[in-house]
This record gives C-alpha cells, structure tokens and sequence, in this order.
C-alpha cells in the first residue's frame, strides 16, 4: 500500500484562515476550506477550474458553505445544503 502525501498550507488573514490540500487519498484534487471567526467556513473543491480566458458551462469547482466548532482536538463542520453550490 502506498502512501499518500498531504500537504497542508495554512493561510492566517484578519478573521479568517484557509487551509489547503492538494490531494487526500482518493481525492487528486485541491481542495481549500477559509475558516471565519464567527464559526462559518467556505469549503472550495478545485475539480476542474476554468482556465483563465476560457469559456466553460462549469467551471469544476464545488463550494460548500457550513458552520465549524472545535469538539476536543477536532473540528467539526456541519453543511448548509442551501448555501452549497457547483459553480
């Protein structure tokens, strides 16, 4: 069996911070989640984004909105079904 590599960036701006995988055992994709300070989250799936200058029906990219809470030493999301989309 194979190990997969994860990587893992943390980006801190005024309220907000984003974390980056690049790939996650079966999933070879990026995926970014911005954590706000009030305990919502946007969740960023780059499946297969729209080339910048290119005209696409679908840019590939699946966004999940939700709500965070910090349960012992993991973070729980919960996903707002109406606030999620495939843009």
């Amino acid at each position: 069996m194979k190990a997969a590599l994860v990587v893992l960036l943390l980006i801190e701006a005024a309220g907000s911070m984003t974390w980056r995988s690049d790939r996650c055992g079966a999933r070879y994709y990026p995926r970014l989640i911005t954590f706000t300070t009030d305990g919502t989250f946007e969740s960023n799936d780059l499946v297969a984004p729209c080339r910048e200058g290119a005209e696409c029906k679908w840019s590939g990219v699946v966004t999940r909105k939700g709500r965070w809470k910090d349960v012992g030493r993991s973070r729980v999301l919960t996903i707002d079904a109406d606030r999620s989309a495939q843009l």
